[in-house]
């Protein structure tokens, strides 16, 4: 009798068992959480847990922790809820936030966008430029030096004025092609004008990213934008990799790239890309290595912000615009 007690009291406990995991694993209130690491991003995460990556902007929903979507770190917390609660109440917000404002991207956070240059169709001529020093023997001058600047005929410069100072670094031709896709002007540093002096303006050099040199050119200054609205496509759109600020070396997370479509492809500031690779092998599917932001365009040019890598990229990776 006993014997018979004690296996019905083990049965029913394994059954109030399986009915308690059952309960705490479909309740509305049960969730887990996810530590981000490098690489992820919220459309990976949506993929790897609920198996469809196109779920990303219910799981953002569900995390208003999260400002910008397309820019989580390390370290972050994200919040697994189960697949009826993400989309039952996901639908629910999203319905009531249509009009949710675009997420921005902080470009402070960045310090290559201050000097990020561009790819220009021809070689910029510029309104003056840096024809020497105060200080004599010097072939390059940094911050705090002084300078002497000459303006083009018909320029008229004022005191207090403030220039960029620019150089044009040369041809670059597409890594694919061959064919030559613009020239890659560099900004050098900023200065501000002081006096004329006998035809000639004396100028601080105020920040120098390299050291300037005499011929470099001059245009007028341009406080760069604090933040940038993030966008997506509304049709496919492919470009390459042609050439980086930094050169000879592979490029990561904040740094800056120049790609081969402008705004003539229909490329806008603020638009996402996936850089993509095709796998090691014929069978394995194409795979994303990495995120850019476009933070300035051109007619068939654009300059692009490195957000993200899980790998190296290079000069020569393609990438695809990101769909709404």
């Amino acid at each position: 009798m006993r014997k018979a007690v004690a296996v019905l009291i083990a049965v029913l406990v394994g059954v109030l068992s399986l009915w308690l995991v059952e309960a705490s694993s479909e309740g509305p209130t049960a969730k887990e959480v996810y530590t981000v690491v490098k690489g992820d991003t919220l459309w990976d995460i949506s993929e790897e847990f609920y198996g469809d990556p196109f779920l990303w902007p219910l799981l953002w929903q569900q995390n208003q922790q999260i400002s910008n979507p397309h820019l989580i770190y390390p370290g972050d917390r994200i919040y697994l809820y189960p697949y009826e609660v993400l989309v039952e109440e996901g639908k629910e917000e999203l319905k009531v936030s249509e009009e949710r404002p675009k997420p921005l991207l902080k470009l402070a956070r960045y310090p290559e966008v201050l000097f990020a240059g561009f790819l220009a169709d021809e070689p910029p001529q510029g309104v003056g430029e840096v024809i020497g020093a105060e200080e004599d023997g010097k072939d390059h001058f940094v911050e705090g030096d002084f300078l002497y600047l000459s303006f083009r005929e018909g320029v008229e410069p004022v005191a207090g004025e403030t220039f960029t100072i620019l150089r044009v670094k040369g041809a670059v031709r597409h890594p694919l092609t061959g064919e030559q896709v613009g020239y890659k002007v560099a900004v050098i540093g900023r200065a501000v004008l002081l006096e004329q002096v006998e035809g000639v303006w004396r100028a601080e050099a105020l920040l120098s990213y390299e050291p300037i040199q005499r011929g470099d050119l001059l245009l007028p200054y341009l406080p760069p934008l604090e933040e940038l609205p993030l966008l997506n496509a509304s049709r496919p759109l492919e470009v390459r990799l042609v050439a980086s600020r930094k050169e000879g070396h592979l490029l990561g997370e904040g740094e800056v790239v120049y790609l081969d479509k402008g705004e003539e492809d229909g490329v806008k500031p603020g638009l996402l890309l996936e850089v993509v690779r095709e796998g090691t092998e014929a069978a394995l599917p194409t795979k994303k290595v990495g995120r850019l932001a476009v933070i300035s365009t051109r007619k068939q040019t654009s300059t692009a912000l490195i957000l993200s890598s899980r790998e190296p990229l290079k000069v020569g990776d393609r990438a695809e615009a990101v769909i709404e």
